[in-house]
């Protein structure tokens, strides 16, 4: 990557902006730039997956489980069935015993990171420190900030999706009917969530949530609350006109408040808007369901080559690497350890194929 000097960006800032920086971050500076979405770049955090788990307690920092340590990922035995209960007359024999079934579910952290460059000398002369418009700018912090931002905009990416790659495994990699999730067939009537799908030509109607919470019941599923991109959210908005209710809380978008429908609350999720993935698609979630988890990173006594520092962001761990760039000038990497486990997808619907014109 190109080196930008840290005295030329605070000299630039200095000179042309004075002490105002306005975030405007996006994967690339040319009119195909995506503005990132995620921790830290949205204006409501509520309206992304982040933000949501976090809101109902259910981001954790470590493993689960597994030994003492409380680094192991995600493993669970699923009961999957305890055979069926019956009526009997007085003289009839003992039933032949059954063994209950279990499934074996688990799952593997995910890695995510950014990297940075600066040049030697000028760190060194600028001491990391400039004076921008009468006011201490660290200019490599500044840009630290905005990396990390891009990091966790990236995790916020893959946690509306497949999971494919290298990617941590999203809400679609269970919302679907075939394939497997966390070592299990998707198609099993134990693990299989319910979804439909409209044909990408077909608006959403109320009728066709009513079917998938009638269906969700018939499996013991309940959601708490619904997920679609802001294109389905304002077409859900326009069903319900005649009998529209918001959610009154504190942590309600104030300029978007959340839509009450059949109880339960809908949310506009930045990071499903504009995606051939999601932007057609409504999600029916139990959030209790549903654990993000985040791997500490921390010095190891038997690291060898590159140390990896700890630090945090808003509270979640993140690894700073310092590699080896071969010149004059030091690189810098940030990651992260990623897990979003569900531990049941027969709790949860989908509707896709959603129509996303007006």
């Amino acid at each position: 990557m190109a080196t930008q000097t840290l005295s030329n960006i605070a000299n630039l800032l200095a000179s042309n902006y004075g002490q105002l920086i306005v975030d405007s971050l996006s994967t690339d500076a040319t009119s195909t730039g995506t503005h990132l979405h995620g921790l830290g770049t949205s204006l409501f955090p509520g309206r992304t997956v982040t933000g949501r788990l976090r809101e109902n307690s259910r981001v954790f920092i470590g493993g689960a489980d597994a030994g003492t340590s409380g680094r192991y990922a995600r493993q669970w035995p699923v009961l999957a069935s305890v055979g069926t209960a019956s009526s009997y007359s007085a003289g009839d024999p003992y039933p032949t015993a059954t063994a209950a079934t279990f499934g074996n579910a688990y799952l593997d952290w995910a890695r995510t990171w950014d990297s940075m460059e600066f040049d030697n000398m000028s760190n060194a002369a600028s001491k990391g420190v400039s004076v921008v418009g009468g006011a201490q700018l660290d200019a490599y912090m500044r840009i630290m900030e905005a990396k990390i931002k891009a990091l966790f905009a990236s995790i916020e990416t893959q946690l509306v999706g497949a999971g494919s790659g290298d990617d941590l495994a999203g809400m679609k990699s269970f919302l679907a009917s075939t394939g497997t999730y966390a070592n299990i067939n998707l198609a099993l009537g134990y693990w299989n969530p319910i979804v439909t799908d409209l044909g990408g030509s077909t608006d959403v109607a109320l009728n066709d949530i009513r079917a998938i919470l009638r269906s969700m019941d018939n499996n013991n599923a309940r959601a708490n609350e619904i997920w679609c991109s802001l294109t389905q959210f304002h077409k859900i908005e326009a069903l319900m006109t005649t009998s529209i209710r918001y959610v009154d809380t504190s942590s309600a978008d104030p300029l978007l408040r959340a839509i009450l429908l059949d109880g339960i609350p809908v949310y506009p999720i930045s990071s499903m808007n504009g995606t051939t993935l999601t932007d057609d698609e409504i999600w029916f979630v139990n959030t209790d369901l549903l654990e993000l988890r985040f791997l500490p990173i921390a010095p190891s006594s038997a690291d060898t080559g590159v140390e990896t520092l700890e630090t945090s962001y808003e509270g979640y761990p993140i690894g700073v690497d310092v590699t080896d760039t071969g010149k004059d000038s030091t690189g810098v990497v940030l990651k992260a350890y990623p897990q979003l486990c569900c531990l049941n997808p027969s709790g949860f619907g989908a509707l896709t194929g959603c129509k996303t014109t007006f």
